[in-house]
């Protein structure tokens, strides 16, 4: 749709909007309501004129019909804004929490603290390391699995708690 066309669309919206507000000022009117300050302005200018005063009543009324479209127009934009702007908010405060939470779990993987299993597989290696310098020193094998397993173990678990961060190193 061109400009001119455009142009042409809007009179003609802006000339039903007129038709309509006319006819909710007339029946106003006729249904026996009236607004006084309307009235007494109307009755003003016209001179105390009561025939008068009715015709310019008619097109203060429309104007005061307009102005409070107008304004509930801008109060429902002001309304929208605010909405969006307290759910861009909120959105926002989500977002920070996420990444701070995200950048806790980094923090603690990178070095205050990593996965338990992480520690438990590095307690287990040392263990092992452990076990066969113990085996080559004593050029014998251990009398009992059970130690060493339980070495094994033990060392799993305590390096799973320092790598976790619950055992301070």
């Amino acid at each position: 749709m061109g400009l001119f066309d455009e142009i042409k669309a809007s009179g003609a919206s802006y000339r039903l909007t007129e038709e309509a507000l006319y006819a909710e000022a007339l029946r106003e009117i006729e249904s026996g309501q009236r607004r006084d300050g309307i009235w007494a302005k109307a009755m003003s200018g016209s001179g105390m004129d009561v025939d008068r005063a009715g015709a310019k009543y008619i097109k203060l009324r429309v104007q005061s019909l307009r102005d409070e479209a107008t304004l509930l127009t801008e109060s429902q934009r002001k309304s929208a804004e605010q909405l969006q702007t307290a759910s861009t908010r909120r959105l926002q405060d989500e977002r920070n929490r996420a990444q701070s939470t995200q950048s806790s779990v980094n923090k603690n993987s990178k070095g205050e603290g990593g996965s338990f299993l992480t520690g438990a597989l590095i307690g287990g290696v040392i263990c092992i390391i452990m076990l066969i310098i113990f085996v080559v020193a004593a050029r014998g094998p251990i009398e009992s699995t059970g130690l060493f397993f339980s070495l094994v173990a033990g060392a799993a678990v305590f390096g799973g708690l320092v790598s976790a961060g619950r055992v301070k190193k």
